[in-house]
C-alpha cells in the first residue's frame, strides 16, 4: 500500500506542475497490467461504492 500512495503523490504533483507549466498536456500513470488486475480494479470497486453512499 504504500508504493502505491507514494506513487499517487507523485502522479498528483507531477500532474498539477504540468497543468500549470504544459497544459494542453495529459499525464498518465503507467502500471503494470498485473498490478491492475490486482490491486485498482479492487480499488475501483471501493471507490465506487464510496461514492454511491454519499
Amino acid at each position: 500500500m504504500r508504493d502505491f500512495e507514494l506513487a499517487l503523490g507523485q502522479y498528483i504533483l507531477y500532474r498539477n506542475l504540468i497543468n500549470l507549466t504544459e497544459p494542453e498536456y495529459t499525464i498518465y500513470l503507467a502500471i503494470k497490467e498485473s498490478t491492475y488486475e490486482n490491486f485498482f480494479r479492487l480499488f475501483s470497486r471501493c471507490y465506487a461504492e464510496f461514492l454511491m453512499k454519499i
